[in-house]
């Protein structure tokens, strides 16, 4: 049978790309290679939904949220320039580890040598590097792509021994580096996060229980069991025009072997109903 029962999920659009970088969640003063998980934003009750931007609207937003970004590093720069040692030492101990790890965070994070594209299926499938993620990484298709051209067979390791992090930071986080388990390990480890490096009819059954890949055709029977189908090839298993042919009349025969040539609307056989979606 190729009933699946999805993963309920907050979202099933594109992954966005994940933060590389940003504030640490939980003890502020923790270990530097502490990460930010990336969960989709949910659609708050109530809210005004989304507005469609046209391209020429994308490109001024991102002309604007540059130039803001390049004065607020103006401003960082110049104020955090002027601080002395003396200055520093009227701040309070725990102020002070705070501002020391975070610096040393964002040096690391400074260091990330792979960003993450969001794609269609077909595209991560020809892709090298294309796979698919989901759960609280957001449902999607995607591919990783080196800074700096190519990846190194350093870096390919790496993706391989450290997908999650690369995908989340860019980069392996440093806890991981050291043989140590970071929170991207965690998260991946308790189901939190889920990633699959590879796109392929190997993996079609799981993308589609996880939510990624849409139902093309929903069998109810007259019991009220329901069926999902994904593929045509799973449509005609089910209808089983073989044994049709075999135990079938004609009129059933040449009825579903017509809506298995063009399977749309609603077909019913054997107290079978098939309905495109």
């Amino acid at each position: 049978m190729f009933t699946t029962q999805p993963i309920t999920t907050t979202s099933k659009t594109q992954p966005p790309a994940p933060p590389h970088g940003g504030d640490p969640v939980g003890d502020p003063v923790g270990d530097v290679s502490m990460v930010t998980p990336h969960v989709d934003p949910t659609i708050q009750s109530g809210s005004n939904p989304p507005v469609a931007v046209s391209q020429k609207g994308k490109r001024k937003a991102a002309k604007k949220k540059g130039k803001k970004k390049k004065k607020a590093k103006k401003c960082y720069e110049s104020t955090l320039s002027q601080l002395f040692v003396s200055d520093l030492e009227l701040i309070s101990d725990e102020t002070l580890i705070l501002l020391v790890n975070r610096s040393k965070r964002a040096l690391w994070n400074k260091q990330a040598w792979c960003d993450v594209v969001s794609c269609t299926r077909e595209e991560a499938v020809a892709h090298k590097c294309g796979g698919w993620s989901c759960r609280q990484l957001g449902n999607g298709y995607f591919y990783l792509e080196c800074k700096s051209g190519e990846f190194s067979p350093e870096q390919l390791e790496d993706i391989n021994d450290h997908l999650c992090c690369c995908f989340v930071h860019g980069q392996p986080c440093k806890l991981a580096l050291e043989g140590d388990e970071c929170e991207c390990m965690s998260n991946q480890e308790y189901g939190s996060y889920y990633l699959h490096l590879g796109v392929d009819e190997e993996t079609f059954e799981s993308e589609c229980s996880e939510g990624l890949v849409p139902a093309k055709w929903i069998a109810t029977s007259e019991d009220g069991h329901v069926e999902s189908l994904f593929s045509v090839e799973q449509l005609k298993f089910s209808i089983d025009i073989i044994d049709l042919a075999n135990t079938g009349s004609l009129e059933q025969l040449m009825c579903a072997t017509q809506y298995c040539l063009k399977p749309e609307g609603t077909f019913k056989i054997r107290g079978v109903t098939y309905k495109s979606v």
